[in-house]
């Protein structure tokens, strides 16, 4: 059973929007591993965004908080199912929002107008037309093409639907950039296959049984590979236990059908979907700041359904059926503490630093592990993070803490001062520049608890 509460709180919000943003800075390696550790209980909390959450089927949680007023109660309805789906345990849900969370998220459904609705999905068509080509459609991934619009995920996905309502273009399946192959010890049987087989896993990326390879599909098809074909190709040999692949990047298609939408069509397109939000997000709104109603016969009522209340029920009682003053009730706002300053950015540039200095075949510099941790994937155009670095589980620890980049500088400074870490300066491989990395200590190995070994 699912205890439901809500709070209205006025306390830093900062620490919830930094954890959700360090989860979904993640690499995709990184956020299968969180995944696998949460559903194996050796993680015991997760810190997620509402998509991740929303894809866990775990019978044992029983705790869900939601730092945020979500934007419907449908959607809070679903993510807080999430909790005691075992029948003999009980759940606690918790909903934590500020009355500056209701007027932002009303004022962000006044802001969008039709006509600027209607704008934006006319600048989302332009630029799906610069997207690189697969066949006869255009591939993007969706948070690299959200982030130069300036607008999230959310949005982009509703201004795709706007853009297929009116005709200018057709989402198509999803596609992979990227994935990771297992190479088993048997090869295909057909003769074709086992040549492109050999080819593409032997001669092409020198792979070993059971040592795990990645795949660029872009890469390839500059090799003359069609990357659907390719794609399917791996998925049958999947399917026949040749090998094991797994996309570990996704790629949005569409086909382009309109260089311009029709404005007239958008605008109402746009009208309709501001009435549905306003709908949607109202019927939250009443259940979050509701002070009489049963929490479950709110809920039922708003999904059509007539529902007894807790106490008729002889269930768990929900915060309005118990009566009870909530325990931070009487706390006062000013004894609440700003949760950023709990990230201790020292241990975590520590951790950073310790992982990195584990590698005695060569050393990641400095740049490119703060940038890391700062959850940035290149030193700037035309100069990406490698696939090594990209992999520090620190990685986007830092990303929307305030100041980050003050904030891993300071660090640095002090751990350096401690003497838990030393700056050293290492030749590049084949050329006589150097450049500047940062390496743990006997000290900084001792304060972490870890074994030390000298790297030369």
């Amino acid at each position: 059973m699912l205890n439901l509460a809500t709070a209205c709180l006025d306390p830093y919000r900062h620490a919830g929007h930094t954890a959700r943003a360090y989860h979904a800075g993640m690499v995709p390696e990184q956020r299968d591993a969180v995944q696998e550790d949460f559903d194996s209980d050796t993680t015991r909390i997760i810190v997620a965004t509402k998509a991740f959450g929303m894809g866990i089927n775990k019978p044992n949680i029983g705790w869900v908080v939601h730092y945020d007023l979500p934007d419907s109660l449908d959607g809070y309805a679903q993510e807080a199912g999430r909790a005691a789906r075992r029948p003999d345990m009980t759940g606690e849900c918790l909903l934590l929002y500020t009355k500056r969370d209701i007027a932002r998220r009303l004022g962000l459904i006044r802001a969008d107008n039709a006509g600027t609705d209607a704008a934006l999905a006319q600048r989302l068509l332009a630029a799906l037309w610069m997207c690189p080509e697969r066949g006869t459609s255009r591939v993007f991934e969706v948070e690299e093409l959200a982030d130069s619009l300036e607008i999230d995920d959310d949005e982009l996905n509703v201004q795709l639907a706007q853009l297929e309502r009116v005709g200018a273009i057709a989402q198509g399946l999803d596609c992979s950039a990227r994935g990771m192959v297992d190479v088993g010890f048997r090869e295909p049987q057909d003769e074709t296959e086992r040549r492109l087989f050999r080819e593409l896993f032997y001669k092409n990326h020198r792979a070993r049984p059971n040592v795990r390879i990645q795949i660029d599909f872009q890469e390839l098809e500059q090799r003359g590979y069609d990357p659907d074909t390719l794609e399917q190709q791996l998925i049958d040999w999947s399917l026949d236990r040749l090998i094991t692949f797994s996309s570990s990047r996704r790629l949005r298609r569409v086909q382009v059908l309109k260089r311009t939408a029709p404005p007239d069509a958008l605008a109402k397109v746009s009208e309709r979907w501001a009435k549905w939000q306003r709908r949607r997000l109202n019927a939250m709104i009443d259940y979050a700041t509701g002070e009489y109603d049963c929490r479950r016969v709110s809920v039922g009522k708003h999904f059509g359904d007539d529902v007894s209340d807790c106490i008729g029920r002889d269930i768990v009682a929900c915060d309005v059926c118990d009566g009870q003053p909530a325990q931070w009730s009487s706390l006062p706002d000013h004894l609440v503490a700003d949760p950023e300053l709990l990230i201790n950015a020292e241990l975590t540039v520590l951790q950073a630093v310790a992982w990195a200095s584990q590698y005695r075949s060569g050393s990641y510099g400095e740049a490119s592990l703060g940038a890391a941790v700062l959850g940035k994937e290149s030193l700037g155009q035309g100069r990406p993070l490698g696939m090594g670095v990209l992999s520090c589980p620190q990685f986007g620890a830092l990303r929307h803490v305030r100041n980050g980049e003050r904030r891993w500088d300071d660090a640095v400074s002090q751990l350096l001062d401690k003497g838990v870490i030393a700056r050293r300066s290492v030749k590049r491989e084949g050329s006589q520049q150097t450049y500047q990395t940062l390496a743990l200590t006997a000290l900084g190995a001792q304060t972490l608890g870890i074994p030390w070994t000298q790297n030369d």
